[in-house]
């Protein structure tokens, strides 16, 4: 997408400048991270794969990148969190998806997320992750 910016010296001679970049587009990506309880979200460490934990619970965070950003602050975007396959419904913030162990065995969700844009049909991404819960011993 070619922008073309003009500027102009009102303080001085009153000269102007142009300049023209183009300003390449990307393709909408989800991007899971940890978030912490006491440090927030990890940013500096993508989940992506397999991501094993010794914790009885794990949050993750998607971050949604190269969508509008109106379009998201507007609440467009439609998020649809899966768990083994089936849905669910994260909490009051829809970027992030508590996930819990039941009992001392070892044990792993996959977790899929699709992101859709209710305004642009063109922008929409998914992700997946699996998260495995280390034995208790």
């Amino acid at each position: 997408v070619p922008v073309t910016v003009r500027v102009s010296d009102k303080s001085g001679d009153g000269g102007s400048n142009i300049l023209t970049q183009n300003i390449l587009t990307g393709n909408p990506a989800l991007i899971f991270y940890e978030q912490a309880p006491l440090l927030g979200t990890l940013f500096e460490r993508a989940l992506a794969g397999e991501k094993t934990t010794q914790g009885t619970s794990f949050r993750i965070r998607a971050t949604p990148y190269f969508f509008s950003h109106d379009n998201m602050v507007n609440g467009d975007l439609v998020y649809t969190w899966k768990k083994d396959g089936a849905s669910v419904a994260p909490a009051l913030d829809p970027n992030i998806l508590l996930l819990g162990k039941t009992g001392e065995v070892a044990q792993s969700s996959t977790v899929t997320l699709s992101v859709e844009n209710r305004k642009r049909i063109l922008q929409a991404a998914d992700a997946r992750v699996t998260i495995n819960f280390s034995e208790e011993q």
